[in-house]
């Protein structure tokens, strides 16, 4: 049996203590877990409405389906999503979201509607965001940098919190499970990964507080061909607060802390000629401090005015081996602030139009430093990036309209006006059409422009990323230019009944000033000279740069369909071109076909079962176009069972067919973990 943190223990018997019976309507998994509905833009920043018939279309994920896919992390909600990629974040252990073939950099991410920060990879590592309290999750593709800012270029994930309901409330959820023949211990260890979560509220008429603890452990695993860890070991923490409250009819106040604590180990194989494997640990320690306030004062005559405040704080230190020796070779730690200021005005009229006016303040700040000790007494320290920030201040403005019954339209624009680079104007212009009689049920059509700009992050312009103890390193350059692009996209949205939907969209991105790192010759040459040794004879150096020409287009499409509530289905299939258009190369990391299958059978009224199928083609890793990551697919089963009114079990298998990278190839990008077999409670 493992080892459970104390915290467990105490918070679990607590949760026990006060919990009550909740008398809640059961609903019908299979009504909320194959359609995609569309919400209404209410705003630069703030939360999407509930109205499906909008000129811009937001994607949701429901409570009810993160639950039935036994959800931990944004990683986990997303990864059935049609048309959405994940990647591994550089040199880390998370990854990020991947949108219409642009990478995570360009993806923003929000909660409630307030983005967050990146970390050192430049994203936002989505398997630190954990699925508690979340009421759904909106996806919304292509160029956003109108409504949301300079990181959403390729699209914007927003994840919404939940209210709890009036009284007290007390949760409790407990999983574990087991890589098998691949876990780390001797045996195989039914409880190698572990994930609790628990949370308590409180609710009157005036307001409502809330507390969630999210904790996950993991001893790692290895693969069938290495010797050392492949996945992480240690913990990754998270507890989050929530606090509202009403003073009156028309003025409310939200106040959200949350704390992120991560101690977590991966140990990288590499082959030494007459030696054999050798691994190298990394230790990666970090913390994220978030505290945000909204203020609403919504009077309906004169409008709502919306204004908030976030700042968030990372640090994070990394403690790498460069050789196998009893000591750390060298450590790097890397503090990035973030804080931003968000004033907003909405009116909406007697007509259904809708207008909004805002101003935005944000602030980055970078300090990185490093120690390097060769074991025998010699310490050097080094600041690799001495406080650098950049600064933007933002107008945005939002107009929409009902010109007829059947047509709305609205538009949008920004101006994005950087401390280093100056003054931008982002515009998007979407239009939706509505027919009536041409077909049975809800028939819509999209059509919508976007204008989409990013400047480049404190660590593509300063950073060094150093990872010379497994061959390689990126630097930052200081002389990059913002990106660009035009986004044009079409969708057509079809349901026919209540059980039956069909989506298919169609886009075309052009890109000017893609951000992209390339090998440089002269820096692989220095960082060889500097950091080679024989298990490392050659230290690849690459360093950012602007790519002048590149575009991406695609389609997606998905169906789902109900039968007689018993059986589920969905499908989908993206289509993706990907192309460096001045050298015609394809971009690298970009699968051309993705295929998502998903089958729902309620096999009694207290019992669901999944299975879900993924697909990626394969791609190239490397700007060439020489090196090609084999394609992959894998298959997942999920099984629900409520055994009480209060209590219910859950069980899975992800990855059953267990497709894994192999270890020593560095050009392959299937996923790094094997078979894992888990189970749970809910209380």
């Amino acid at each position: 049996m493992p080892h459970l943190h104390p915290q467990y223990l105490l918070l679990g018997l607590l949760i026990c203590a006060f919990s009550q019976a909740e008398n809640t309507t059961p609903t019908d998994p299979l009504d909320e877990a194959f359609h995609l509905e569309a919400h209404k833009v209410v705003g630069s920043n703030s939360s999407m409405g509930h109205l499906s018939q909008v000129p811009v279309r937001v994607e949701f994920i429901s409570k009810s389906q993160l639950e039935a896919n036994h959800a931990i992390n944004l990683t986990d909600a997303l990864k059935y999503s049609a048309g959405v990629q994940l990647r591994p974040i550089t040199g880390k252990s998370g990854e990020g979201v991947w949108l219409q073939g642009y990478e995570s950099d360009r993806v923003a991410i929000l909660m409630d509607g307030t983005p967050l920060a990146a970390g050192t990879g430049s994203s936002v590592d989505i398997s630190q965001i954990a699925i508690g309290d979340v009421e759904r999750i909106e996806i919304s593709k292509g160029a956003m940098s109108a409504i949301y800012g300079s990181s959403a270029m390729g699209g914007v994930v927003n994840v919404i919190t939940q209210a709890p309901e009036r009284g007290q409330h007390a949760k409790l959820t407990y999983s574990g499970g087991s890589w098998g023949s691949q876990d780390q211990t001797t045996s195989t260890n039914p409880f190698a990964k572990q994930h609790l979560k628990a949370g308590y509220s409180v609710r009157n008429e005036k307001g409502y507080a809330q507390i969630l603890l999210d904790n996950q452990i993991s001893e790692g695993f290895r693969s069938d061909n290495a010797i050392g860890t492949q996945g992480w070991n240690g913990y990754k923490s998270n507890l989050s607060a929530k606090t509202f409250y009403q003073f009156d009819d028309s003025s409310t106040l939200t106040i959200s802390p949350r704390l992120y604590r991560e101690d977590i180990k991966t140990t990288n194989d590499n082959f030494i000629g007459g030696i054999g494997n050798v691994p190298k640990d990394k230790v990666d320690i970090t913390s994220k401090n978030y505290l945000s306030a909204t203020f609403e004062k919504d009077n309906q005559k004169q409008g709502k005015l919306k204004i908030s405040y976030s700042i968030e704080d990372y640090e994070n230190e990394s403690q790498q081996d460069l050789v196998q020796t009893t000591h750390v070779e060298q450590s790097r730690t890397t503090d990035i602030q973030h804080s931003g200021f968000i004033a907003q005005y909405q009116i909406n009229d007697t007509y259904f139009n809708q207008y909004i006016f805002g101003i935005e303040l944000l602030q980055d700040e970078m300090h990185a430093t490093s120690v390097k000790n060769d074991g025998i007494g010699n310490i050097e320290t080094a600041i690799e990036v001495d406080n650098k920030n950049t600064k933007n201040y933002n107008n945005f403005m939002q107009i929409s309209q009902q010109a007829t019954s059947e047509l709305e339209w609205l538009v949008s624009g920004r101006i994005n006006n950087n401390d280093k680079y100056g003054m931008k104007f982002s515009p998007m212009l979407n239009f939706q059409y509505l027919p009536t009689n041409w077909l049975p049920g809800n028939l819509s059509f999209r059509l919508g422009t976007g204008h989409g700009y990013r400047t480049p992050t404190l660590k593509e312009l300063y950073h060094f990323f150093d990872h010379t103890h497994i061959g390689y390193a990126l630097v930052g350059n200081e002389n990059l230019l913002p990106e660009s692009s035009i986004n044009y996209q079409a969708t057509m949205e079809w349901q026919p009944n209540s059980d039956t939907s069909f989506d298919v969209s169609v886009y075309y991105n052009k890109i000017k000033n893609l951000i992209d790192f390339i090998e440089d010759q002269n820096l692989t040459t220095e960082l060889t000279d500097l950091y080679g040794s024989p298990d490392q004879p050659i230290i690849t150096g690459n360093i950012y740069t602007n790519i002048n020409n590149a575009a991406t287009s695609g389609f997606e499409l998905s169906v789902s369909r109900k039968f007689d509530h018993i059986i589920g289905s969905q499908f989908s299939y993206a289509y993706l071109k990907s192309e460096n258009t001045d050298t015609g190369k394809s971009l690298t990391n970009r699968p051309e076909h993705d295929v998502k299958i998903g089958v729902d059978l309620n096999t009694s009224d207290n019992t669901q079962t999944s299975i879900k199928y993924r697909y990626s083609s394969e791609q190239f890793s490397d700007a060439d176009n020489t090196n090609i990551t084999p394609d992959f697919s894998q298959v997942d089963l999920k099984i629900n069972y409520k055994w009480s009114q209060n209590i219910s079990l859950f069980a899975g298998i992800d990855n059953i067919t267990g497709t894994q990278k192999k270890t020593f190839d560095g050009n392959d990008l299937r996923p790094e973990e094997g078979r894992y077999i888990y189970l749970g409670i809910k209380l």
